[in-house]
């Protein structure tokens, strides 16, 4: 489903999540459109399997709403990512909401899923996407350089993991007690000149996790009672927050708030790249984002401790 900022079918839904019972002709009056069109717009939010009751001379009114739903992580979306967002494409399946992103290339869209079937992480590792998790790409683009772009990883990792209260091992992913909670990818496409940013977030909430991944990965659900819509409010708000520090050339602030959290620093670890793999303890993050290992500079890999 596709749902835009200033469309009608997100602007009835925005008059009915007030709360109180509102008449179709009121609508009509108060968005300047038809009765026909706001009829149509309740049938399309009802589609989304929002329950509304309508009562002859009253009006309409939500009854209740799943977690998630396309309306609300749209009016989520709009409301903490601003001018970063017009769009929301929402998936009850798709392959990979970074494919999707990557199969359009456009600034200003977030891509939702319920679930996945070919999620990944990097280095094209598998990322399990069972429904109960948060799954969802944003495509921006920045006026940083290509160069900055593990920047955007870590920044992105910071923000989640401020969110969720958790902690960060370097480059992409977000850990509770220990364990992986949460991914990242960040990939670009499009022209060398205006590059698209697409930043890829995976986070267990509810799902299942595979038997043979329990040892190294968790669930928020195992910390307390989460909703998915509760867990996407609170990390779409801190990654603008962070988002725009970034672009506002706050990076020394928020690497001091990186290697605060950072998880990595100090333990012994192996980082494989494409071209070599470096062993060693993890020293530092330099001023550029690169993890220093044994004094040699790392800018992306997977990394494992030792």
């Amino acid at each position: 489903m596709e749902i835009m900022k200033h469309g009608t079918d997100y602007r009835v839904f925005e008059m009915l999540v007030e709360g109180k019972e509102i008449s179709g002709e009121e609508m009509a009056k108060k968005l300047g459109v038809s009765r026909m069109s706001v009829w149509k717009a309740i049938e399309k939010i009802k589609s989304a399997g929002i329950e509304i009751k309508s009562k002859t001379k009253v009006g309409y009114r939500i009854l209740s709403r799943p977690d998630p739903n396309p309306f609300d992580v749209a009016r989520i979306s709009f409301k903490n990512l601003g001018h970063l967002v017009d769009e929301v494409k929402y998936y009850t399946l798709t392959d990979s909401t970074n494919e999707r992103a990557r199969s359009i290339a456009k600034p200003g869209i977030l891509f939702f899923a319920e679930q996945q079937s070919s999620g990944r992480g990097r280095m094209g590792r598998k990322w399990y996407s069972e429904k109960g998790g948060l799954y969802f790409s944003l495509t921006l683009q920045p006026k940083i350089s290509i160069e900055d772009l593990p920047k955007l990883t870590l920044v992105t990792g910071l923000a989640v993991a401020k969110a969720i209260d958790g902690k960060l091992k370097w480059p992409n992913d977000v850990l509770l007690d220990g364990k992986k909670v949460c991914g990242i990818l960040c990939e670009l496409v499009g022209e060398i000149e205006r590059p698209v940013v697409i930043v890829g977030i995976g986070i267990n909430v509810k799902n299942e996790i595979p038997p043979e991944l329990k040892e190294n990965a968790t669930r928020l659900a195992d910390f307390g009672n989460w909703k998915i819509l509760d867990v996407f409010d609170m990390v779409t708000a801190s990654f603008y927050f962070h988002y725009e520090l970034l672009l506002s050339g706050e990076w020394y602030r928020l690497r001091e708030n990186i290697i605060e959290l950072c998880d990595s620093l100090g333990k012994k670890v192996k980082v494989v790249t494409h071209s070599r793999t470096y062993e060693g303890v993890a020293e530092e993050i330099d001023e550029n984002g690169a993890l220093i290992v044994n004094g040699e500079r790392i800018y992306a890999g997977e990394c494992f401790y030792i």
